[in-house]
Formats: structure tokens, sequence, C-alpha cells
């Protein structure tokens, strides 16, 4: 089993990378600072998370550091988003208060993503691997890429996302042209 630890900026600027991230992700984490609550980019992370279904886990940081009010805050703005009462009532998504000050609260956070993830992969995760090698990657008159791709296990159907080394794409055709090579238009960017 391999894990994929994606980290993306936090800042409004990446969006759109948070967004195609989301698309292949089956677990998120999003940090939360206790002394500023919520930011805009939050909302749209947390947005994304809810209309993919993807299992969450909300880390607030510098709960050292926090003050009663600024709790009362944070709790006023996730019941704007009904997430306070989803919380609760879904036994897949956790909210952990963490310091940096406090090496058994980053072990606590450690601990509950290992069980999160280990229970998540056993209990409903679909995943299946493809053993295949790039041979071309061409770039279209009309500026799409495709790729011609040799399968040597499994397959690969349309809205299938493929990860490679480098980045990563969606699935948006496929033409076979023999028994194990077959050209795929791809959406993204494949170096």
């Amino acid at each position: 089993m391999n894990l994929l630890f994606v980290d993306t900026p936090g800042h409004v600027d990446f969006y759109n990378i948070r967004k195609t991230i989301a698309l292949i992700i089956k677990f998120a984490v999003i940090v939360v600072d206790l002394n500023e609550g919520f930011m805009p980019q939050t909302y749209d992370s947390l947005e994304n998370v809810r209309n993919l279904k993807i299992p969450l886990l909300i880390a607030f940081t510098k709960f050292d550091l926090y003050r009663k009010k600024n709790l009362s805050l944070i709790k006023t703005q996730l019941n704007k988003l009904n997430y306070l009462h989803n919380f609760i009532n879904n036994r897949n998504n956790f909210n952990v208060f963490v310091s940096s000050k406090s090496i058994d609260s980053s072990i606590f956070l450690l601990n509950v993503l290992i069980h999160r993830i280990y229970s998540l992969l056993t209990q409903k995760l679909d995943l299946h691997c493809v053993l295949g090698t790039i041979l071309d990657v061409l770039k279209n008159k009309n500026n799409s890429i495709s790729t011609l791709i040799f399968l040597k296990k499994g397959s690969i159907n349309i809205n299938d996302v493929l990860v490679t080394k480098t980045t990563f794409c969606k699935i948006k055709t496929i033409q076979t042209l023999t028994n194990k090579f077959k050209l795929f238009g791809i959406s993204g960017f494949l170096y």
C-alpha cells in the first residue's frame, strides 16, 4: 500500500490546484489556525471536500495559544457551513486540536491519521493499480495532449486519473491501437 501526501498552499491564488488535487485524494486534512479562524480559502477547501464526499480531518493548530472567544468564533464559522452537525453525526470526519509545542498532540494527530486512513482503506476505498509505460506524449493541432501508453497490467477507463511521478491528469478519450497499445487523450499536463 502506498500513501501520497499532497500539501497545497493555503493562499487564495492556489484555488485551482487545490480543486484539481481534490479529484484524486481519498482523505483530506485541513489545517486551521485557532487564532485566525477560517480564511476564504478554507471555505473553498471545505466545499470541495464536502461536494466530493471525501472523509475529512480538521487539525486546529496553536491550541496552546487559543482564547475562548476564538473557539466560539470557529464554532460559529463551522455552524455557517452546517459542518458542526455533520461532524458530530458523520463517523468519517474528525476534529483534532494540536499544538506544535506539545509532542503529545503531534503524536495524537499522527495516530488519528493512521487510524482513519487504515480504516478507510480496509473499508471502502476502491484502488486499482495499472502498470504501464508511457512511450510518447503528443501535442495535437488543437493543443490537446495525447499519450501513447503500453499497458502491462490492468485497464484504464475514461475519467480515470492517471498519476505519474511528475504529474497527474484525467483520461478523456481512449483509442485502442492494438491489444496492448492505447492512445489516451488527457486533460492536464504530462511532463
